[in-house]
């Protein structure tokens, strides 16, 4: 191997012996021999160089034992950061090497340091005749900074013609990449067309095996033809371009094609291609025959059309990336649609990070289809399944229209929630409208199956405001986004009350707190005990202003109140005067069974919290 030294127009090139390891610092001028400078060789007793010196002593981004560089018995280079406080960069996008770390890299290996190049190259083809670009090819969204310190060749006018003309082709490959379902074709195509060959084709690799792709072979007649496993193992493993030119020699046996022995001569180019974590994902792959490339000339810039090729392969790369990306977020789109309504989805899509699990306030809804088992037993599996499906879809959509989300279906039982993943201040308001809604749309449901049920459906709704925890609630094997915590079982609690309480819709007191009383109508029903939870609640039923429930709301609270300040027959009174007015309302007949109980016992044993009789 060869280890080389550029500064400038300066260039310090010395011969790697293989297990000797070369010291590349700094030193003071007094300590280099007058008129030498920089780049002086140091060698051991035999001739073998031991220490180049690349820089002055107040180069301190240069250590005084910087960089150790070794040739290795098999073919590889080990670099050794030799300082106790400056890193080295590494080619390719890698992480540096920190002060004492070590790595193995298969040259050519380039290292750019401020004003200084260090490349470590072999001598010559490999035993396939096979040479290399210097630097790694680049992955999809490398910054460009990784592309730093590549010189522009000297190009004579002839040659500058052709490098635009490759530029144009190349190009317009990258710019089908950005949407045409046919860029793979044109990649293949392009290959051919900047690099003079006879075929060129898009190789695809997963799980390890390689794939055919498009294929461009303008040749008619041809043999049918295979690409080289070697040169494809070399692309896996060192992730650089690669090409072999009619005039390069040294080709072993190794070279074959799918297990026959190559026709000596040949001219082939190929660049790997590379996903985000430098994996090869493919290979953008051209040969010319021996027969074809025997008239022409080793004067061809081919460095330079390896260079436009890997760009190429840089291109095609992106593409692939891209369609990947536009796959995997079409199913995460889908995904989403079954929770979130479409605005929603379309920020969680943007920022995926917004499902990251957390604290939040949340309003948690539970709406469930009153006589549900009564009604499949009725109907029959068939039936039940369409007409849930059809009833569940309903309710589903009342919960999307106010931007909620979906959490799950338990039975006849819907799960809903705002708040989250995305903070809405008025998320208490949008859960009411929604339940709302949902009672409105019973009325359409009742029409298309109160014949086959036998009469009307009827659902119970509870809402809960509090804190929660929020996030994935799934597993490795499904997803869904909810939330845990008392808040959620709270909710589910007060859903169940509305049976006892003969309620459509219940919320509590912290969702009444943050609805505005222009908007919503409130009454008071009770304070209560619900299982296994703590703290009493307070509980209201909710309905629109405007809905003629203004003296009913007003005389119930009035009731209400009577009753929890112990004067238990005016509460009677005022209960029974409700249910003359409004036969069959729940919360005044739990007022009234209430407070005559009270008033049987003298008030003894009355509690101001109502225990209901089940969940």
């Amino acid at each position: 191997m060869k280890l080389s030294v550029v500064e400038d127009a300066r260039v310090c090139e010395v011969d790697l012996v293989a297990g000797a390891a070369v010291e590349l610092g700094r030193q003071t001028k007094a300590e280099i021999d007058p008129g030498q400078g920089p780049f002086t060789v140091h060698r051991d007793a035999v001739g073998a160089p031991r220490r180049v010196v690349i820089a002055w002593n107040p180069e301190t981004y240069v250590a005084r034992q910087h960089l150790g560089v070794e040739a290795l018995a098999d073919g590889r280079v080990r670099l050794t950061n030799l300082s106790t406080s400056v890193d080295v960069p590494l080619p390719g996008g890698r992480e540096p090497l920190r002060p004492g770390q070590a790595a193995d890299l298969l040259p050519p290996v380039r290292i750019s340091l401020p004003r200084r190049t260090i490349t470590v190259e072999p001598e010559g083809p490999d035993d396939l005749g096979l040479l290399r670009l210097t630097e790694q090819t680049l992955t999809p969204g490398a910054p460009l900074a990784t592309a730093a310190g590549r010189a522009p060749p000297a190009l004579s006018g002839p040659q500058l013609d052709q490098l635009i003309g490759w530029l144009q082709t190349t190009v317009g490959v990258l710019q089908g990449a950005i949407g045409a379902a046919d860029f793979l074709p044109r990649a293949a195509e392009a290959l051919v067309a900047i690099v003079g060959l006879t075929s060129g084709w898009v190789l695809l690799r997963r799980d390890g095996r390689w794939e055919d792709a498009p294929e461009y072979a303008p040749a008619s007649g041809s043999d049918p033809w295979l690409p080289s496993d070697a040169i494809l193992e070399t692309l896996v493993r060192e992730r650089r371009t690669v090409w072999r030119h009619p005039g390069v020699t040294g080709a072993s046996a190794a070279w074959s094609v799918s297990g026959r022995v190559a026709l000596d001569g040949k001219e082939v180019v190929a660049a790997p291609l590379l996903d985000a974590n430098r994996e090869v994902i493919g290979a953008l792959y051209g040969e010319l025959p021996a027969v074809t490339s025997q008239g022409r000339t080793g004067g061809d810039p081919v460095a330079l059309k390896a260079a436009l090729v890997e760009v190429l392969a840089c291109g095609v790369s992106a593409g692939l990336a891209r369609q990947r990306h536009e796959r995997e977020a079409s199913r995460v789109q889908a995904l989403f649609g079954q929770f979130f309504s479409a605005g929603l989805a379309r920020q969680l899509l943007a920022r995926p990070d917004m499902l990251t699990g957390r604290a939040a306030t949340v309003t948690v809804l539970f709406c469930d289809v009153r006589g549900y088992s009564a009604i499949s037993g009725r109907l029959g599996g068939g039936d039940t399944e369409a007409w849930l499906r059809d009833v569940l879809g309903a309710l589903s959509r009342c919960v999307l229209d106010e931007d909620g989300v979906l959490v799950d279906y338990i039975g006849d039982e819907l799960m809903a929630m705002w708040g989250a993943p995305v903070d809405q201040p008025d998320q208490s308001a949008r859960a009411v409208r929604a339940a709302r809604a949902m009672i409105r749309t019973l009325a359409p449901l009742n029409r298309r199956w109160q014949q086959l049920l036998g009469g009307a459906m009827d659902v119970g709704i509870g809402i809960h405001r509090g804190e929660a925890r929020v996030g994935n609630c799934g597993s490795e094997f499904k997803f869904k986004y909810g939330a845990v915590g008392d808040t959620v079982n709270v909710a589910s609690r007060v859903r169940g009350v509305t049976q006892y309480l003969r309620c459509q819709l219940l919320v509590t007191d912290p969702v009444r707190e943050h609805l505005e009383s222009a908007a919503f109508a409130a009454r008071r029903v009770v304070r209560t005990r619900l299982v296994n939870i703590a703290d009493p609640v307070g509980l209201y039923e909710v309905a629109e202003v405007g809905g003629g429930t203004d003296d009913l709301f007003r005389d119930t609270e009035s009731a209400l109140a009577a009753l929890e300040r112990g004067d238990f027959a005016v509460a009677t009174r005022l209960a029974g005067a409700l249910l003359e007015r409004h036969p069959g309302d729940g919360p005044s007949v739990v007022t009234l069974s209430r407070a005559a109980d009270a008033l049987v016992c003298d008030g003894r044993g009355f509690d101001q919290v109502w225990t209901p009789p089940g969940k």
